[in-house]
């Protein structure tokens, strides 16, 4: 019995191809999105995809926006800026680079719509490429970082699938590319002391880049500054001569603005809005402390949040993780004198080597903690900053989300690190530490299958409102989503209407001018004007009217006269020239008592 556990400890430490660690990762993540989703969801064909929750519960509707963004892409014509769309959010339209859309999967579904006319739903494929590819990614860095063996490649794969950050992020399908972010930490350790072209980085770089802008504005700025770092410290290793790289630099430079310009990043709807920095930040605490923990039962449904945003910097590293990380800093040294000694020595020589990634992922994590600090329930307090600055920051106000690209960089580290410093054990201590890593994101998987599963009934008749829809070429909303209400924001049953009823014009679609976006201001008063002129819908027009709506009771009392080409219940009013087609009674019965 002990010679053949000897024997597997030996095969699973041996050194092994790349291309056999990866096409292991593959396959574990491919049979672990097949267990958790099942073909109906990866296909989009569940009705997950017209409602959903997230892992706390709450519905939201960053999934119903990003399907509209493009639905509406995938019918659109070739134009610049390329991700403009004019149906949604007319008449302004607007790029679905601000509607999470992932514009790099939609641009597929685009190809794939004009060459067979099918409008597929590719984001549950997406969803679990992020897996994969984040379990294959991780893996690779840590070959490249020095562990080849299959228990690495089991650890890696294992902890990628199981990262908490990742699985918190159920329900915004963008945000869950941290992959790039790992590609992006590879790109720096492929640069690290090798001499290459000038042209194979820029190739590589320019690739990561364009990729991570075609996802979310928020990985493209992790990525980009993982990758500058490469780029800086290859320079300053003189693995790349300094003339060539100023000269990459620049040409991405040019890339980046280039691509941007393109795709739309400078529309009207990207305008800056520095609300919500601080609030949605990173707790201290939070990488450290267990959040929706499997092995820790009071802490299954726990959140660390000291502000109500602070879920945007969840970032539990999981149990897995924070033992390789204790066996990673763990001294030889006996003496705590010496063991800070050495702590102090290894931390130096790891600066003078990668001074830019340390850079930029403590600057990330300053930026995640934002300058209101908080550790648990403790304010520490205010770092008072110029209020330009305040305002520049608030471009990315859930700076919480920073935190990732040292969770990751952590994550390899801790992998190669644990397994080197305990030569003879190494396999055992990172099957051990990637079977905690899953029991302790018990509680977080179950929650992404049971949203995965089960469907949230629509506050609407979803079918009867597809039927009406499909009858008219436009459907105009009154008040739309962004005007419906005053801040402070919340979730009234006519925004969620309004963001169903968006959805359900994207898939047929029909131009809409509701339209949920994280960015711009809407030009409400514009719109008020223009409801409040109306008099009688255009032909193939189908409006809209939530109560909410100045002239509602007026528009209300015109429905009940004879002849009238308006419909009215007590929190709707329907207006069309073509309800001789339909029934609008189904659509009228929808109201927040249900």
């Amino acid at each position: 019995m002990s010679s053949s556990l000897t024997a597997v400890a030996a095969a699973l430490d041996r050194d092994r191809p790349l291309g056999l660690m990866l096409a292991l990762s593959f396959l574990i993540g491919a049979a672990y999105c097949l267990w958790l989703f099942g073909f109906a969801f990866l296909g989009g064909r569940t009705g997950f995809w017209l409602n959903s929750r997230d892992v706390r519960g709450a519905v939201g509707a960053d999934v119903s926006t990003a399907l509209s963004g493009y639905y509406f892409f995938l019918r659109g014509a070739w134009h610049l800026p390329l991700f403009q769309v004019d149906e949604f959010g007319m008449p302004r339209g607007i790029a679905i680079i601000f509607t999470d859309s992932i514009p790099v999967l939609a641009l597929l579904g685009r190809l794939i719509y004009r060459a067979t006319g099918d409008a597929l739903n590719l984001f549950g494929w997406w969803i679990a490429a992020c897996f994969i590819l984040l379990g294959m990614s991780l893996t690779a860095l840590v070959s490249r970082l020095g562990q080849r063996s299959l228990a690495a490649a089991l650890a890696a794969t294992l902890i990628g699938l199981s990262m908490p950050p990742l699985l918190y992020r159920w329900g915004q399908p963008a945000l869950m590319a941290h992959f790039e972010i790992v590609l992006a930490l590879i790109f720096y350790v492929a640069c690290k002391g090798v001499r290459r072209g000038a042209l194979r980085h820029f190739i590589a770089a320019a690739a990561l880049l364009v990729l991570a802008l075609w996802t979310n504005p928020y990985i493209f700025v992790m990525v980009g500054a993982v990758v500058a770092a490469a780029l800086v410290q290859a320079m300053l290793d003189r693995s790349l001569a300094p003339r060539a790289g100023a000269a990459v630099l620049l040409g991405l430079a040019v890339v980046v603005v280039t691509v941007m310009l393109l795709s739309g990043y400078f529309e009207p709807r990207g305008s800056i809005d520095e609300a919500g920095f601080g609030h949605y930040s990173l707790n201290l605490l939070s990488p450290f402390s267990p959040q929706m923990s499997g092995l820790f039962p009071g802490r299954r449904a726990f959140v660390l949040d000291a502000t109500g945003g602070q879920y945007e910097g969840f970032s539990y590293l999981g149990a897995g993780l924070l033992l390789l990380a204790l066996l990673a800093a763990r001294s030889t040294q006996r003496s705590s004198l010496a063991v800070l000694r050495d702590w102090r020595r290894r931390i130096a020589g790891s600066w003078r080597r990668h001074a830019c990634l340390w850079c930029v992922l403590l600057g990330f994590l300053a930026l995640a903690v934002s300058n209101t600090v908080y550790l648990g329930g403790w304010n520490l307090g205010t770092v008072p900053l110029p209020a330009p600055l305040l305002h520049l920051l608030g471009v990315f106000r859930s700076s919480g989300r920073f935190c990732w690209p040292a969770l990751y960089a952590l994550a390899a580290t801790a992998i190669v690190a644990a397994a080197a410093r305990h030569p003879r054990a190494g396999a055992a201590v990172l099957l051990v530490a990637a079977f905690l890593q899953w029991l302790d994101a018990a509680p977080l998987r179950a929650a992404v299958s049971a949203s995965a599963a089960a469907a949230v009934p629509p506050l609407i008749d979803a079918g009867a409102w597809r039927r009406a829809i499909a009858r008219h070429h436009a459907i105009r909303v009154f008040p739309s989503f962004a005007c419906l209400d005053k801040p402070p924001f919340t979730w009234t049953w006519s925004r969620q209407v309004a963001v169903e009823l968006q959805l359900l014009a994207g898939e047929a679609g029909v131009a809409t001018n509701t339209v949920y976006a994280g960015r711009g201001a809407p030009d409400c008063p514009a719109e008020a004007e223009a409801a409040a002129a109306f008099e009688r819908p255009a032909p193939g027009e189908l409006a809209v009217f939530f109560a909410e709506f100045p002239g509602f009771a007026a528009l209300q009392a015109a429905a009940a006269q004879p002849g009238s080409l308006c419909r009215a219940s007590a929190y709707l009013v329907l207006c069309s020239r073509d309800f001789t087609a339909f029934d609008p009674q189904p659509l009228l019965a929808a109201s927040p008592a249900d």
